[in-house]
């Protein structure tokens, strides 16, 4: 019973000190912005974020690349559009709803 306890403990933190590439990405993306910007990021509305903002260039961080590609994201312009969509609801105290994004932008990839 003690050995189970030791493993179930050892799994529990160690589960807890991995990091969500996704958090990732979006703490950095917060960081990105200055105090100002991120009021103003906050103020608008979900739609104006995203004809507001573009996500360009590549993804640095090869384990986010793999969570994106691994959900069948691969359009960068759909990733940056869930970053964006993410920290905007995250600064709002609002669930981000990652699932919901998701399936989103898979069935938009979807269409031809």
């Amino acid at each position: 019973m003690r050995i189970t306890y030791l493993l179930l403990m050892f799994f529990v933190l160690s589960c807890g000190n991995q990091h969500d590439p996704l958090i990732d990405a979006i703490d950095k993306l917060q960081k990105d912005f200055s105090e100002e910007e991120l009021k103003i990021f906050r103020e608008q509305n979900e739609v104006k974020i995203l004809n507001s903002y573009h996500f360009t260039g590549d993804i640095d961080d090869p384990l986010l690349k793999e969570y994106f590609y691994s959900n069948n994201i691969k359009n960068i312009e759909y990733i940056g559009n869930i970053l964006y969509t993410s920290l905007h609801r995250k600064l709002n105290n609002e669930p981000i709803r990652i699932d919901e994004q998701i399936k989103f932008y898979q069935n938009k990839q979807a269409v031809p």
